[in-house]
């Protein structure tokens, strides 16, 4: 059995708590709600989707072969990656206990023999202690911008964050690593929502933090697939989905997965007015470093494409979910809730139009670009606990896809 030191090793994440094996994948159908499920199904099977990682690469290695195999034009687009994978992520307490986490990935380190420091009570303005702060997986939540003062104060050695698990599964949820391409400030290190009473009757106590990376250059890729339209001068319509997170991530990232291929199968049967282009971006939890790789190679898309359909996290997922629907005008939010309505899907948040939208379809609204986005809340988010089938509401996701599918059609089609 594999040591905890290796499991971090490997994976980059601890703890493995669903960990699992492999499971049998259904035979293609050709029933959308069968393929749907199947395409989940597979992507939950292909293990842990951090970026530049192994199962990453399988995940672009089926999605590529599944994009050639309904008629696409596919290739990957790969790049080199600066992957960092944690060689310790620990606090050991005064009794000699060891706890151990994930370090927050754009956050510094403490070198070889660790450091040594007090913990901090609340409110203790300290610059010399390690804080404890109870934070959540949401960037845009008070406990992550509470981290996010914290650690552009530069003053204290180490932060130790505890899951906010008032909005998610008790346990070890993750932080994104949104400064990836510049870290900045202290080690951090992320702890499971249990400890949290524990570190706060040690306050004052004298505690070593470890957190160690090493690095490594490796390639990474996004996966492109394009159907050539019969008018292939009228500007394109552009559909993008997110490929990688912290652990299994079914119920974030499978749904976007799953429609993505959908929607292909659909104008691989039915060939499309415009050209329609497909990618798969890897690096979501870093920083959107490949959907950054993509825009810098395809700068004129953003403003010029017909429209973007971003396939954003969470609206496949079961517990406590909040789907929310973002555009970049009025007509095109009116043409996805009419599609919507017709395919009796749960009631959605809106994104105030105009306001800046979550997921990568920021990117596209600060250039400028024309775009529709679906995403949502998660009580599983960024949890390893986030499973397939428990953690997906298949019968919402795949009216969803219904609905996106005749989304794609008035938008392909015209």
């Amino acid at each position: 059995m594999s040591s905890r030191r290796e499991l971090l090793r490997g994976a980059a994440l601890l703890p493995l708590l669903a960990a699992g094996g492999p499971r049998r994948v259904r035979a293609t159908t050709t029933r959308p709600g069968d393929r749907i499920a199947a395409a989940i199904e597979h992507w939950d099977s292909l293990g842990v989707h951090r970026t530049g990682t192994d199962a990453d690469a399988r995940t672009a290695d089926w999605l590529l072969a599944e994009s050639l195999r309904l008629g696409a034009d596919a290739r990957l687009e790969a790049f080199p990656f600066r992957r960092r994978t944690p060689l310790a992520a620990s606090l050991t307490l005064p009794d000699g206990r060891v706890l151990e986490g994930v370090p927050l990935f754009d956050g510094g380190e403490t070198g070889p023999d660790g450091l040594r420091a007090r913990l901090g009570a609340d409110g203790d303005a300290d610059g010399g202690a390690l804080p404890v702060l109870r934070v959540p997986p949401y960037d845009s939540l008070p406990g992550a911008r509470a981290l996010d003062d914290a650690r552009r104060a530069a003053v204290h050695p180490g932060i130790v964050t505890v899951t906010d698990d008032r909005t998610v599964l008790p346990g070890l949820a993750l932080l994104n690593a949104e400064s990836w391409h510049a870290p900045f400030g202290p080690p951090v290190l992320q702890l499971p929502s249990e400890h949290l009473d524990t570190l706060r009757g040690l306050a004052g106590a004298e505690v070593r933090l470890d957190v160690r990376f090493e690095e490594a250059r490796v390639t990474a890729s996004n996966v492109r697939a394009e159907i050539t339209g019969r008018a292939p001068d009228l500007a394109p319509v552009v559909v993008i989905t997110p490929r990688s997170s912290w652990w299994h991530s079914t119920s974030e990232r499978g749904g976007g997965i799953a429609l993505w291929l959908d929607l292909l199968h659909m104008l691989g049967t039915t060939r499309p007015l415009r050209t329609v282009i497909f990618s798969a971006n890897t690096g979501h939890e870093l920083g959107h470093v490949g959907m950054q790789r993509f825009l810098d190679e395809n700068e004129a898309l953003v403003s010029g494409a017909h429209c973007w359909v971003h396939l954003g996290a969470n609206f496949a997922a079961a517990l406590h979910p909040q789907v929310r629907l973002q555009a970049s005008d009025a007509d095109t939010m009116a043409l996805a809730d009419a599609a919507l309505a017709r395919h009796r899907t749960p009631p959605m948040v809106r994104t105030e139009l105009g306001a800046p939208p979550f997921g990568e379809a920021r990117d596209i609204h600060a250039g400028r670009g024309r775009y529709l986005s679906i995403l949502g809340a998660n009580g599983a988010f960024h949890h390893p606990a986030d499973r397939w089938p428990d953690s997906v509401d298949l019968q919402r996701t795949v009216d969803i896809a219904r609905a996106f599918r005749e989304v794609l059609g008035a938008l392909a089609f015209r």
